[in-house]
């Protein structure tokens, strides 16, 4: 699957495959952003009452030429990931019947 990932500097292309599918409990992705940063990416369904409970894990490692600079950035990559974490599990939601 090809996706575009909006960032502050523009489009991120975002590359991946499933590698493995488990329905209807877990499915484990993986891909390359930019054609050279790996992303892994797995999804945990759990059956709750009025609903399914959706844990996403996304492990990918952010390329720095410091640790001081890693340090500095580390804050606001983890707000950019939940907020595009939260933004895609709004979109998903809406597409559910209420």
């Amino acid at each position: 699957m090809r996706s575009q990932i909006a960032d502050l500097k523009g489009p991120v292309e975002l590359v991946t495959e499933t590698v493995e599918y488990e329905p209807p409990t877990r499915t484990e992705t993986v891909g390359v952003i930019k054609g050279r940063h790996p992303v892994r990416t797995t999804r945990s369904l759990t059956p709750i009452a009025g609903g399914t409970r959706v844990r996403v894990e996304v492990e990918y490692r952010v390329p720095v030429r410091a640790p001081l600079v890693d340090r500095l950035y580390e804050r606001r990559w983890k707000v950019m990931g939940q907020e595009a974490l939260d933004e895609t599990l709004t979109r998903w939601a809406s597409t559910f019947a209420r």
